[in-house]
């Protein structure tokens, strides 16, 4: 969930070219320009004005590989192209989502993937994904207080940018307060990847 410009696609696919003969890599992205009034990020300013060249970038990355036969595209936001999949009961081994970072699509994204991963006898697939740069227990640490870090957990923002405590860096608030409500254990890495246990 998230293509891009294909660059986890052509890895995975890689991957997998190496050592299966059959598989199928399902790539979904609308490659929309996104409009979130109350977001003025820079950078979603730059990408919504080449998104169109950013898809036909990742057409042509993906025609190049020996496997592109083993891939199928949705060119749809991720909400659609997952129920479409939910209901030609399609069950994946390996979900990777690194979409939108807003609240309500991580969320989206995270449910409706654990409704098509594949669990069956002593078997079950993964889900992992990116942009996870801290927990919320991290961030107290940060800002040491929660009413405040409440406030900004609830932006709708893609991206925040933190300078405290000499620290300058940034989160994506959206993932980090979903991790935060769910009871499902998510593994963190100082990189940001994630996963369910």
């Amino acid at each position: 969930i998230g293509s891009y410009l294909g660059e986890s696609l052509e890895l995975f696919g890689d991957i997998l070219n190496k050592s299966e003969t059959q598989f199928l890599i399902i790539s979904i992205d609308p490659y929309k320009k996104y409009t979130h009034e109350d977001d003025d990020s820079a950078d979603l300013h730059k990408i919504k004005n080449i998104i169109e060249d950013i898809y036909f970038y990742f057409i042509k990355n993906i025609s190049l590989k020996s496997w592109r036969s083993n891939i199928l595209h949705f060119r749809q936001n991720s909400n659609e192209a997952l129920n479409l999949i939910k209901k030609l009961k399609i069950s994946c081994d390996f979900i990777y989502i690194d979409g939108s970072h807003y609240y309500n699509d991580i969320k989206n994204d995270y449910l409706n993937s654990k409704a098509i991963l594949s669990i069956h006898d002593n078997y079950k697939g993964k889900i992992c994904g990116d942009d996870y740069e801290f927990s919320r227990n991290e961030l107290e640490k940060i800002f040491n207080d929660s009413s405040n870090l409440d406030k900004l957990l609830k932006l709708n923002k893609d991206y925040i940018h933190i300078n405290k405590k000499n620290l300058k860096t940034g989160f994506h608030p959206g993932v980090t307060r979903f991790f935060s409500e769910i009871a499902d254990k998510i593994i963190k890495t100082k990189s940001g990847f994630w996963y369910l246990e």
